[in-house]
């Protein structure tokens, strides 16, 4: 028996595993890259998520100094018209002492009015 007849035998019994082992690597190689191709997209929309949360957060931060300082400066103020407010009323309190029987004179209405200030609703 001649070579290329052991051959043309041989061929003829394994050709078809052969083909199929071949299909199956491909198989095997496209899977795994698809694979990867999924595991790497989800990592870059992971990626994307965080910088976008990264940003906001970012942003909150920034508002909040600012929203912070505006807070500050406003309780200030109002710390500031509760001194006036109080020197106002001490003054006036002061000026025309009250008997213990007695109700609240002008003057004292007005410091307590304008220590208020303009009032626009009713509660």
């Amino acid at each position: 028996m001649a070579f290329a007849d052991r051959w043309a035998a041989w061929w003829a019994a394994w050709k078809w595993v052969l083909l199929l082992a071949v299909f199956l690597g491909l198989s095997v190689w496209l899977n795994v890259h698809q694979y990867g191709s999924k595991r790497e997209a989800a990592a870059d929309a992971r990626a994307k998520a965080y910088a976008q949360a990264l940003t906001a957060t970012g942003e909150v931060a920034k508002r909040a100094t600012k929203d912070s300082d505006q807070l500050l400066d406003r309780l200030e103020q109002i710390a500031q018209r509760g001194e006036r407010t109080r020197v106002v009323y001490r003054d006036a309190a002061a000026a025309q002492p009250l008997a213990e029987n007695c109700a609240p004179g002008q003057a004292r209405v007005d410091a307590i009015n304008e220590g208020l200030g303009p009032q626009s609703e009713k509660r």
